[in-house]
């Protein structure tokens, strides 16, 4: 079952500047990594539990959600090949901040959260590429904190809007993007009420700010979406 999904688990940045061969036998023989698979409403992991592996997103549609006292879901949508729970586990709490919800169908890869602090006997070259790896991906973590911190900021409806429209067209490095999330998931990320996004979307397409059909997005006019938050989130790739 591993072979039919080491083409995405290639691309993984965990596993950047590893040949094919030399992943399935850290895959296979030094951490023991499996597959599993999920089915849609199922939990992989629970907020406040002990993490005991690192999920890697295969297949399928698997959701990042904080749920607070009052009931207000915070969600972000995992992606494909990016490991998440290092910052959970390497934070010192070793527990699970949030809650891993699976919306589809989905196959992950389940990888020993010991797999940088105890490396096999050898400590082969291709763990010391696991850890320069492992630290890359903690960085663009804490990044995406920081862009979530700074869009929550804003109190404006449309100024989150146009905050995480710009985020997601720098990481696209494109002004054509389809957004990851949909409507619901996008308000909740948003913490906004799905009807107020709606309306302010059909507005600034109206106003020839933006177009789009479905989760396809255009952005027209991104000077002028700058300047209703005063920056870019992140700067745009050449």
């Amino acid at each position: 079952m591993l072979k039919a999904h080491m083409s995405v688990i290639c691309r993984s940045p965990l596993f950047s500047g590893i040949k094919t061969e030399e992943l399935e036998q850290l895959l296979n023989k030094c951490f023991h990594a499996k597959i599993q698979t999920y089915a849609r409403g199922e939990v992989i992991a629970h907020r406040e539990a002990p993490v005991e592996f690192f999920v890697l997103p295969l297949k399928g549609r698997i959701a990042i959600v904080s749920e607070r006292s009052s009931g207000e879901r915070i969600i972000d949508i995992m992606r494909e090949g990016v490991p998440y729970g290092p910052i959970s586990y390497y934070s010192g709490a070793k527990r699970w901040i949030v809650t891993l919800e699976v919306l589809a169908d989905s196959v992950a890869l389940l990888i020993p959260h010991d797999i940088i602090t105890n490396p096999c006997s050898k400590s082969c070259g291709m763990h010391v590429k696991l850890t320069e790896n492992m630290l890359g991906i903690v960085s663009c973590s804490a990044m995406q904190l920081d862009l979530r911190l700074n869009l929550l900021s804003y109190k404006g409806i449309r100024e989150r809007i146009v905050y995480y429209l710009l985020t997601q067209s720098s990481l696209n490095g494109s002004l054509r993007f389809c957004l990851p999330l949909n409507r619901n998931e996008m308000a909740d990320y948003l913490n906004v009420s799905r009807p107020s996004m709606s309306r302010e979307l059909s507005e600034m397409k109206s106003e020839g700010l933006i177009d789009y059909h479905k989760n396809n997005i255009t952005i027209i006019k991104p000077d002028l979406l700058a300047k209703m938050t005063g920056e870019y989130p992140l700067k745009p790739r050449e």
